[in-house]
């Protein structure tokens, strides 16, 4: 069994994946570890650009464009050093055979002593000066640096730390630099996303930075060329931590766990989906009871109901999830399921300043068909509703329109029945009646609706009765329940 959650962390701002294991019941072990039917040898491709490439006869354009991008991950093992991973300890640097001008090279970047250089803006690049260098003394705890400008000055010793050698640039392991320390892990990461090399290894960990824009990395192929690769063969990917999860479970026989970080906005969700296309092409699926387009559906739906606009984020996730894939014996994926925790169920009716509701209230009235409208009876809707703001622009009623054909198309795909959508929908019908209906005091100076025909819309979408329904939303104890005198099907 594979879980698979996310947790929203403010204080990082990119995704980290770790990986948990428990007891597991019910995969067959494999015991094929010497072939381990691994795609590409040594995990390397020789390609033109430096990185490697890969020798295929298919000349399909997605399918190089996907690979064009894989091998720009940066595929560096051609250079000085072959990385080997362990279970504890992280990874180990192998130093391999170097020609008499690398060790020249290396030996001339050691005497420079670079250095960074710790500041108030972050860190800069700069050159600590020998004591033959730097006449005079110096109190205890204080250096001299030589800065790209030309400049010396003097800073303390803690503001200093130890920069890498060339061959460490773009490493795609950080537990693999000669120094760790922040500002070379950051220097690291800085380096890798400008060439579109988002994972990065940390020990057993992934790091992902959000590139916030498509990258042709997710193809099919990729997929193809990973199946079967142990670790050390494959380079800083998502999809070769479902790889890991997947080869650790079958030759374990122990639970999977897949634990996703991150503020809101660094691809927590997205990155989750990857793992779980990966899996299903990867692992496969006892007669079609996930697939990719069903996976797609799921996630269609979960962020019509669970996503919004923040002033982080233009469609953050207000929901935590736990996605479960169980595997029967022969390693293929029997049944799967997704639970999700909302995080701000007020946002229905309390939104905070400035940030609109959850999206699904905006694609229902942007989608809904005339016959639709009518069942639901919110052609009687006006402008103003208390939960919301109606949607203004017609780009914005586009996209919502176009999101809604969506949402029912994946409830079609997942085999809700007419009674359950309808069902689904008279709820969130009879939250935009309440909203129009408002809350008040009456004569007798108890709360009431202030309309009291919205409210009775509301109560028939509901099932009940006006009166219940005004009991149920106003009672002093607010844990009363709704008795249907209907059924909503």
């Amino acid at each position: 069994m594979l879980l698979m959650g996310d947790v929203q962390d403010n204080e990082h701002g990119v995704t980290c994946l770790g990986m948990l294991s428990g007891d597991c019941d019910g995969i067959e072990e494999d015991d094929d570890d010497d072939d381990d039917n691994c795609n590409h040898e040594n995990g390397g491709f020789d390609g033109d650009d430096g990185h490697g490439g890969c020798d295929d006869d298919d000349d399909d354009d997605d399918d190089d464009d996907a690979l064009n991008g894989y091998a720009a991950m940066g595929r560096e093992r051609s250079g000085q050093y072959a990385r080997y991973r362990g279970a504890e300890i992280g990874a180990l640097l192998v130093e391999k055979a170097r020609s008499e001008d690398d060790v020249q090279t290396e030996k001339a970047w050691l005497q420079a002593e670079k250095v960074w250089l710790i500041h108030r803006g972050g860190f800069s690049e700069a050159y600590l000066q020998t004591k033959g260098d730097a006449p005079g003394g110096l109190p205890e705890g204080r250096v001299r640096v030589r800065l790209e400008s030309g400049d010396v000055i003097e800073v303390d010793e803690d503001d200093i730390e130890k920069a890498n050698p060339p061959q460490f640039d773009r490493a795609e392991d950080l537990a693999c630099l000669r120094y760790l320390n922040e500002s070379s892990s950051l220097h690291t990461l800085r380096q890798r996303f400008a060439g579109n090399l988002i994972h990065t290894y940390t020990g057993p960990h992934l790091l992902v930075l959000n590139p916030m824009q498509q990258l042709p990395i997710y193809a099919e192929k990729i997929i193809q060329l990973l199946r079967g690769c142990k670790q050390e063969d494959m380079p800083p990917h998502i999809f070769s931590m479902g790889q890991v999860l997947y080869r650790d479970m079958l030759s374990s026989r122990r639970d999977q766990s897949l634990l996703l970080l991150g503020k809101s906005g660094s691809g927590k969700t997205t990155n989750a989906q990857h793992v779980l296309h990966y899996l299903i092409a990867a692992a496969g699926c006892v007669g079609g009871v996930l697939s990719v387009e069903k996976l797609a559906s799921v996630y269609t739906l979960l962020h019509a109901f669970g996503n919004s606009r923040t002033s982080l984020n233009v469609n953050a996730s207000h929901f935590t999830q736990i996605f479960t894939l169980d595997f029967d014996q022969s390693g293929q994926i029997g049944s799967a399921s997704v639970q999700a925790l909302m995080f701000e169920k007020a946002r229905v009716v309390r939104r905070p300043e400035g940030e609109p509701t959850f999206s699904i209230f905006y694609q229902l009235l942007a989608g809904a068909d005339s016959s639709l409208r009518n069942e639901l009876q919110l052609q009687t809707l006006g402008d103003s509703i208390l939960f919301m703001v109606p949607l203004q622009k017609p780009d914005d009623k586009q996209r919502a329109s176009e999101a809604w054909t969506l949402v029912l198309q994946s409830f079609d795909l997942l085999g809700f029945s007419s009674e359950e959508v309808k069902s689904i929908l008279s709820v969130l019908a009879a939250i935009f009646h309440l909203g129009n209906a408002g809350a008040g005091k009456g004569p007798t100076n108890k709360a009431q609706f202030m309309k009291q025909a919205a409210a009775q819309r509301a109560a028939n979408l509901l099932g009940t009765s006006l009166e219940e329904l005004t009991k149920s939303c106003f009672s002093g104890g607010g844990g009363s329940t709704l008795s249907r005198a209907t059924s909503l099907r």
